[in-house]
C-alpha cells in the first residue's frame, strides 16, 4: 500500500498513500509545534451520480486512507487536523426525495463512533468528518 520514493535533488523521502503524496522529514530534531504550525488538512468526494453500494464502498475506502494518513502524521509528531468532506446531496432525486445516500452515510459514521457534522450552509447536502488521533479504520 506504500511506495517509498527520495528525491535526490532536495533529499526529501515522501510517500505516496492511495494518490495522496506524503513529505517525510527525516529531521532527528524534536521541535514542539505552536498552534500556527498546526495545518488543516481537508480532503473531498462527491458522490452525485455515483450508485449506492459503490458511494458507501467510496466513503469506507476514504475514511480508511485517511486514517492511515492521520496515523502517519502521528507517528511524525505532527498535529494535523484530517477532514472528510462527503458531498451526499439532498436526495431530491432519489424515490420519494429522501436522503437516502446521506441517512446511510450518517449512520455509518455514527456506527463507527466517528465525529461529524451535518453542513447546515448545504441544507445538509454535506457532511464534514473529522478523523481524530484514535479514529479507527472502517
Amino acid at each position: 500500500m506504500y511506495k517509498w520514493h527520495q528525491e535526490d535533488d532536495t533529499q526529501q523521502n515522501y510517500i505516496y498513500v492511495g494518490n495522496l503524496k506524503i513529505i517525510i522529514n527525516d529531521d532527528q530534531e524534536y521541535h514542539e509545534e505552536s498552534e500556527e504550525d498546526i495545518q488543516d488538512d481537508v480532503h473531498q468526494i462527491d458522490l452525485h451520480g455515483i450508485k449506492y453500494e459503490e458511494a458507501m464502498d467510496l466513503v469506507r475506502k476514504q475514511v480508511n486512507v485517511l486514517v492511515e494518513l492521520k496515523q502517519d502524521y502521528i507517528a511524525q509528531g505532527r498535529r494535523n487536523k484530517v477532514q472528510l468532506i462527503i458531498i451526499t446531496g439532498r436526495g431530491r432525486h432519489s424515490n420519494r426525495s429522501l436522503p437516502i445516500l446521506q441517512t446511510n452515510v450518517k449512520t455509518l459514521l455514527q456506527t463507527h463512533k466517528m465525529s461529524y457534522v451535518l453542513d447546515s450552509q448545504t441544507k445538509g447536502g454535506q457532511i464534514t468528518v473529522t478523523i481524530h488521533d484514535d479514529t479507527h479504520m472502517i
